[in-house]
């Protein structure tokens, strides 16, 4: 990570704490026991307050469809948090090939197709 972001050192907080697990991969990190009761905290006390107004809790998984980003421009203000979902979608000859790029340390991710869409 860089260390000249100016959030790093409320990052290197959590992680002294022990709220967040630190991965090898910018802007991805595992969240502690802890730090799911905060959140599961503050969730039910916005759902509480929310009550008398009618609000629904809605719970979507943790992707967002390519259009929405697009339509946002998502790409433009957080390219660094961006990931995609691909799928395997060859034959098993191609699979073969995949099995042995990946085996050899090589680019297997090439071989991979963005997530299919709903038509």
């Amino acid at each position: 990570m860089n260390d000249s972001i100016a959030y790093k050192p409320f990052y290197d907080g959590l992680v002294a704490h022990g709220l967040i697990i630190p991965t090898d991969v910018y802007g991805i990190f595992g969240r502690s026991a802890r730090f799911e009761e905060v959140l599961k905290g503050f969730n039910d006390l916005v759902s509480h307050i929310s009550e008398e107004d009618g609000a629904e809790v809605v719970a979507f998984p943790p992707v967002v469809d390519r259009k929405i980003m697009e339509k946002v421009h998502y790409l433009h203000t957080f390219p660094h948090l961006c990931g995609s979902v691909h799928s395997f979608l060859g034959n098993e000859l191609e699979a073969k090939e995949l099995c042995e790029c990946a085996d050899a340390g090589g680019q297997w991710g090439d071989l991979l197709k963005p997530g299919l869409m709903w038509s």
